[in-house]
C-alpha cells in the first residue's frame, strides 16, 4: 500500500519534509493539547443513579428508538434538570436526542446563563 506524500514540516521556514507534525530538529515545538479533567460528581450522585437508568429505558423505548441504538442517545429535560428542585426526573419533560445534538443543546444553554 503506498504511503501517503510527505509535507512540510509545521515549523514556519523549515524546509525538512514529514509524514505529519514536526521534523525531528523542531519535535520540541510540540505541545499535545490537555485534557480536560471531569471534576464533577459521580453521576449517581448528581441524580443519574439506577432509576434514572430505568427512565431512559423506558423514554427510549416509548419513542421506538432499537435498543441497539440506545447507546447513540441523551435524555433532554426541558426544564434543564435541578436535582435540588425534582430529583426523580417527573417534572421534566424527556426528549431522546442524538448525544451529538444534546451536546449542543446543552453547550447553548449553557452560554446563555
Amino acid at each position: 500500500m503506498p504511503k501517503k506524500p510527505s509535507r512540510p514540516c509545521l515549523y514556519a521556514g523549515c524546509t525538512n519534509t514529514v509524514q505529519s507534525g514536526y521534523c525531528q530538529a523542531h519535535a520540541h515545538f510540540y505541545n499535545p493539547p490537555e485534557r480536560a479533567i471531569d471534576q464533577r460528581p459521580s453521576a449517581a450522585s448528581r441524580g443519574y443513579d439506577r432509576i434514572w437508568q430505568l427512565i431512559r429505558a423506558k423514554v427510549l423505548k416509548d419513542h421506538g428508538i432499537p435498543a441497539d441504538q440506545w447507546h447513540k442517545y441523551d435524555i433532554h429535560h426541558e426544564p434543564p434538570y435541578n436535582p435540588q428542585v425534582e430529583p426523580r426526573h417527573t417534572a421534566y419533560k424527556l426528549t431522546p436526542l442524538l448525544r451529538s445534538e444534546h451536546s449542543k443543546v446543552t453547550a447553548r444553554r449553557r452560554r446563555q446563563v
